[in-house]
């Protein structure tokens, strides 16, 4: 049984971090035409997931009552349509779970194929490539990645879950607070995000090997906290606190960004550059 704080903390991290932990949903955050959709895109995303994460939370509990035998896990949203749902209401539930996996697993896809042409290749080559190169190297990329993962979808490890749960882990304390407060904080830095990154990761990465030591377990943590939680918060603490050391971007490069926020405020400048 898992203390309250561990449900709490689940809570936080399938509802708040999934902003840095799914890359599914980042790229959809690309797609607002300006900043004051993104955001409103962003706070209504927590929402949304946090009511999902309840949701499947209540399912989990029910199903685990109603169905105690049940001994594949993976099993349970399907045995009990199929057992306590009307033939075409379960339909319907099966094939809104199913467009909602191919939505996210396309939208991995399509991340996964452009990271490789356009942040990996053309970061480390010299020469740009053309556009139709990038486009062939993507697609290339994104066929690759798919035959690997239905390979391993035919006989999934064991350890599959807990590769796919440190992975979210590690994206939500890596990059969550980083996103945020490039998006919120005009006084937000290079400097402070890329230590707030690196921080989180590493983080993460120690408190799952602390909770392994104490409990022998990839599913049990010190004090029940998620290593999300406990990585997201330091990163948030370091984005702050190495910004306010750094210096801020160009005040003409901010107010570009956030026309919404009184920059002039936020960079604490002089009076007589306030008003310049």
């Amino acid at each position: 049984v898992m203390s309250p704080i561990w449900v709490v903390s689940g809570l936080f991290v399938w509802g708040f971090f999934q902003i840095g932990g799914s890359p599914a949903s980042v790229t959809r955050f690309l797609i607002p035409e300006n900043d004051k959709t993104l955001k409103k895109a962003l706070a209504y995303s927590i929402i949304f997931q946090s009511f999902m994460y309840l949701c499947f939370s209540i399912i989990a509990i029910g199903g685990a009552v109603m169905l105690p035998k049940l001994q594949n896990h993976d099993l349970l949203v399907p045995t009990l349509v199929f057992n306590f749902l009307p033939p075409v209401l379960g339909g319907i539930v099966l094939a809104g779970a199913l467009g909602a996996m191919m939505s996210t697993v396309s939208s991995v896809l399509l991340l996964s194929g452009s990271l490789v042409s356009v942040n990996i290749i053309n970061k480390f080559k010299n020469n740009k490539i053309s556009d139709s190169k990038s486009l062939l190297l993507s697609r290339i990329t994104t066929i690759v990645i798919g035959v690997v993962a239905l390979l391993f979808a035919i006989h999934p490890p064991a350890a599959i879950l807990w590769i796919i749960t440190m992975s979210f882990s590690l994206l939500a304390a890596s990059f969550t607070f980083p996103l945020l407060l490039g998006l919120w904080w005009p006084r937000a830095t290079k400097e402070g995000g890329i230590a707030g990154i690196v921080v989180g990761a590493v983080a993460s990465i120690v408190w799952y090997i602390l909770g392994y030591i104490k409990f022998h377990s990839l599913d049990n943590w010190i004090w029940g906290i998620w290593p999300a939680v406990f990585g997201g918060v330091l990163s948030l603490i370091v984005v702050v606190v190495v910004s306010l050391l750094t210096k801020p971007i160009p005040k003409e490069i901010a107010e570009i960004f956030f026309d919404d926020i009184d920059v002039k405020t936020t960079h604490n400048l002089p009076p007589e550059q306030a008003r310049g």
